[in-house]
């Protein structure tokens, strides 16, 4: 494939879990009405996606170090192409629980391998760059895919968001077909002790301080999707389509996160970075309480500025993850994985645990962000020469 081709599949690759999430989120409010069911139980279809998302993950990471990237992202898009026209056809709010999983385990085959791959093309000195570039054009996903939805809830119905993300794994199992394998030293293990290699990794403390501290992003960012789309719906008033533009803009903004990184790189030394992303996040968070409801265009602000901080962050902590160890790539990219989708999961949970979802988002942006100041303080102090 060429750079440019390359840089779009892994985009696509990458962009599962944002799809399966954010094209729905229009639909919602109609999902609980068509099944007569409650916010509780249209939630779990979230909560339960990413959690299986997050142990599918772990479970595709190391195969891929054993088999291959290639024949693990068919296989994982098959199953993801099978639950999204399963969901379309759901006769009650349980089934399209339990086809959501099925989806989510598909898809934690493309979530697991997409940086793996990253890390197998581009040499260490380029990781960073590369992963910043992908890590921004991704966020064109969640920025587009609720308006295509709320679209597609003008012209046809809910069941056509999940018709359209079984289209869109048709186009990567051929982007797959096409695609050479990138593992070039597969290991020679066995199928269980590949899998035991993901203990190896997480035996690491850098590593395990390391994805504690990251994800402290996706936590607040998931709480924030999940509860959008009753803050701006049921809270401000909004439609459905007005709606999908406001979480567009959100998302649109957060494309820059990421992008800014190397721009920041210059400005401000490794060290700086997370400190100003996350101070930043949780200054946010007390903005939200102090005032964010009091418009929905100061809620938007607020959120967006946040997701933004959240992005620039990423590409470092994602470089420092992958580079702890050597010969398990796989695996410590399905672990970065997981801790996010597990993380996001739980920002879910947490938000559920709230009556007024814009008040529980303010308090998860500001605690998660204070929290993640302090742990990138501990591993600053015992890492000093990684962050140089």
């Amino acid at each position: 494939m060429r750079r440019t081709v390359f840089y779009v599949f892994i985009v696509m690759v990458s962009s599962f879990s944002l799809l399966s999430t954010d094209l729905i989120l229009p639909a919602f409010p109609e999902i609980t009405t068509y099944f007569s069911c409650t916010e509780a139980q249209t939630n779990l279809t979230m909560i339960l996606f990413m959690a299986v998302l997050a142990i599918a993950t772990l479970f595709w990471g190391p195969i891929s170090d054993r088999y291959g990237r290639r024949p693990v992202l068919l296989i994982g898009t098959g199953l993801y192409f099978a639950g999204s026209v399963l969901c379309a056809f759901s006769p009650s709010i349980t089934f399209l629980i339990v086809f959501r999983m099925l989806q989510a385990f598909g898809g934690g085959a493309a979530n697991a391998v997409a940086t793996a791959i990253v890390r197998d093309v581009f040499d260490e000195e380029a990781q960073v760059k590369a992963l910043a570039v992908v890590q921004s054009m991704i966020m064109i996903g969640p920025a587009v895919a609720p308006i295509i939805g709320a679209l597609l809830l003008r012209i046809a119905n809910w069941q056509a968001t999940f018709f359209v993300q079984a289209i869109f794994g048709i186009v990567v199992i051929v982007g797959a077909c096409i695609m050479k394998e990138t593992n070039k030293a597969p290991l020679t293990v066995s199928l269980f002790r590949s899998l035991g290699r993901l203990g190896v990794v997480l035996s690491n403390k850098r590593f395990l301080l390391l994805m504690l501290l990251f994800t402290l992003a996706p936590f607040p960012m998931l709480a924030y999707v999940n509860g959008s789309p009753y803050i701006y719906q049921n809270g401000f008033g909004m439609s459905s389509q007005t709606y999908s533009f406001f979480f567009a803009a959100t998302g649109l903004v957060s494309i820059f996160g990421p992008m800014s990184y190397s721009f920041l790189a210059r400005k401000f030394t490794r060290k700086n970075i997370p400190v100003l992303g996350f101070s930043i996040m949780a200054a946010t968070g007390f903005c939200i309480l102090i005032s964010g409801y009091r418009s929905p265009w100061l809620f938007l602000i607020f959120a967006a500025i946040a997701n933004y901080c959240m992005g620039f962050v990423r590409p470092l902590g994602t470089f420092l993850m992958l580079n702890t160890r050597e010969g398990d790539s796989g695996s410590a990219s399905s672990l970065i994985g997981a801790s996010s989708m597990l993380a996001g999961s739980c920002g879910m949970i947490a938000l559920s645990l709230f009556t007024n979802y814009l008040f529980a988002v303010g308090i998860i942006f500001a605690v998660c962000g204070l929290l993640a100041v302090v742990l990138w303080k501990i591993y600053q102090s015992a890492y000093k020469e990684t962050i140089a």
